[in-house]
């Protein structure tokens, strides 16, 4: 197509030469339809673009720049295409523009894209600015113009063009190639819809092909459509297989009625999706035979009016057999447990009312003796802890800790511990007290022995780190539909590096070390106040003391007393 130039005839006839025109525009919008319309994506869609326009115009060279996501945020002009002529200068011009990006309002492009309108320049010797000035020279480029694609009120591209004779740069041809670009602003959203669309479709058939889960679709007549290389290792087909083939030659003979019924019933239903772990364990059918257990979620859309089905299965034999392996293993462990603490408890409980009775039995003045018989004691104290926080330990595991649940105020359990602990306190020269708060709890339903169990823990811990002196403080307050129970402390506190590890089994710092501990109270603290549904927490100031506190929830409405 030769460039559009108004012969002195045309220009004195206004309506002939607006027909020349308007048989120009259309003629270059047919072209560039033609063009892009042969091209499947974006960049070769651009470039047809650029050559088709500089072609008509007799333009030598075109740029084309895309917004796009800049990487410390924000967006910027991206080169992203280029055509040029022959001319080995203008293809240098070309190179050195590669890499460049403008932001808004920058370079010929950005002030383009800011202004949403064209910006026309005769001189670009004039440009300061421009910075391929000296090989535009060289090239004998002489003027430029930079055009917006608007879609939408969106500019979706910058085209730039450029001249070597600047009456090139004829305002009615700028006019002209500013309407083509408004048109062609349509066919450049439609390319990157589409490249964007069969990108998704590249990236989703990448991660379908290597996942080792089984990927499986079908039609809404229950045939497979879709068998990915996870299917194939797991049930043992090939794709080529399967395709076209029923699912029920996946699932056992006696199962596949059933699971046509569920189908029916998902395509029927208002959900679209049902994910692992909101069905039950299924099972399939490998070509050998064998039938395995598996988790599966499954999805629904619908497409020219019909159903597709897609389920994305797991094999969990592996899993099935390594917590059969741990149940079992489990079990063996408290079979043992309780073995072992019956069997020692009887011997310990007739060395500890033997202790008990020479000790009664012993004349004054036997001091060495008395100090024999009390270490005995302990000991066995000791040891009868050991076994029954052994024994807790397993039951918080096994998530069979009992609990005989009462409704109830926690403000006479503090007190009872009060009483209970004070010997305990005043053997560690520490001040324990509770002082009831300004309004009382609600009512929780608790089993009042294991929440004493708890502060037995919390409280003797606090006796033992609080140097003489200093006070044990326990109290309780109500909020948020809760009853939160503290036990605070003037000891020496928590290194901050510790603090996430004092709820861990068997863990001791340097200084507890020196303390004889089993190392699971707070552990079992732990699971008995989880175990009612609560939370349990520490705050610490190294030098100031430690606070400990844990929440049980409100009583709601049920009957007096239960057990779990």
């Amino acid at each position: 197509m030769e460039p559009f130039e108004e012969s002195p005839e045309i220009a004195e006839s206004g309506d002939v030469a607006a027909d020349r025109r308007e048989h120009w525009q259309a003629q270059l919008l047919t072209t560039l339809a033609l063009a892009i319309g042969d091209t499947d994506s974006l960049e070769p869609a651009i470039a047809a673009t650029l050559r088709t326009v500089c072609e008509a115009t007799g333009w030598v060279l075109g740029e084309a720049w895309l917004p796009r996501d800049a990487p410390g945020g924000g967006r910027r002009l991206e080169r992203g295409g280029v055509w040029a002529g022959r001319d080995p200068k203008l293809a240098m011009f070309a190179t050195q523009g590669q890499g460049f990006c403008f932001g808004l309002g920058e370079g010929l492009p950005g002030v383009a894209w800011q202004d949403r309108r064209h910006v026309l320049v005769r001189r670009l010797a004039d440009q300061r600015d421009f910075t391929r000035g000296p090989l535009a020279a060289a090239a004998g480029i002489r003027a430029a113009v930079a055009i917006p694609v608007v879609v939408d009120d969106e500019v979706v591209a910058v085209l730039s063009f450029y001249m070597v004779d600047p009456r090139q740069a004829d305002a009615q041809l700028v006019e002209l190639t500013t309407a083509v670009a408004a048109q062609l602003g349509g066919l450049v959203r439609r390319k990157e819809a589409e490249e964007a669309h069969r990108v998704a479709e590249a990236q989703l058939a990448g991660m379908i092909a290597i996942s080792v889960d089984a990927i499986i679709s079908c039609d809404d007549s229950r045939r497979i459509t879709l068998f990915n290389w996870g299917a194939e290792q797991i049930f043992g087909y090939m794709a080529d297989q399967v395709l076209g083939q029923c699912l029920d030659i996946l699932l056992p003979e006696e199962l596949r009625a059933r699971h046509a019924a569920h189908m029916a019933q998902f395509a029927t239903s208002s959900a679209t999706a049902r994910r692992m772990g909101e069905r039950a364990r299924i099972v399939g059918l490998r070509k050998n035979g064998e039938v395995f257990p598996a988790e599966a979620s499954i999805s629904r859309f619908a497409a020219g009016g019909r159903w597709t089905f897609t389920v994305m299965l797991r094999d969990v034999s592996a899993r099935q057999r390594t917590e059969e392996g741990l149940r079992a293993a489990i079990a063996a462990r408290d079979q043992v447990l309780a073995v072992v603490s019956h069997d020692l408890r009887n011997p310990l409980s007739a060395v500890t009312m033997c202790t008990s009775a020479l000790r009664n039995a012993l004349p004054p003045g036997t001091e060495a003796a008395e100090s024999l018989l009390g270490t005995i004691h302990e000991s066995t104290d000791l040891m009868q802890r050991i076994i029954q926080d052994l024994l807790d330990v397993a039951s918080i595991d096994a998530g069979r800790l009992s609990l005989d649940r009462h409704t109830q105020r926690v403000e006479p359990i503090l007190e009872r511990a009060v009483e209970v602990f004070r010997p305990l306190a005043d053997e560690h020269g520490v001040t324990l007290a509770y002082e009831p708060g300004a309004s009382r709890t609600p009512e929780v339903r608790i089993d009042a022995e294991r929440v004493l169990q708890v502060l037995s823990n919390l409280i003797g811990n606090a006796c033992k780190f609080t140097p003489r002196g200093g006070e044990v403080r326990l109290a309780a307050v109500g909020e948020n539909g809760a009853a939160t129970i503290s036990v605070s402390d003037t000891g020496s506190g928590i290194d901050p590096e510790h603090l996430a590890r004092v709820f861990d089994r068997f863990w001791h710092t340097a200084e507890r070390q020196a303390v004889r501990s089993t190392g699971l109270g707070l552990a079992i603290a732990k699971g008995i106040v989880e175990a009612h549904g609560g939370q349990i927490s520490v705050e610490s100031t190294q030098g100031i003391g430690s606070k400990f506190f844990f929440t049980v929830p409100a009583a709601s409405g049920a009957s007096d007393s239960d057990s779990d």
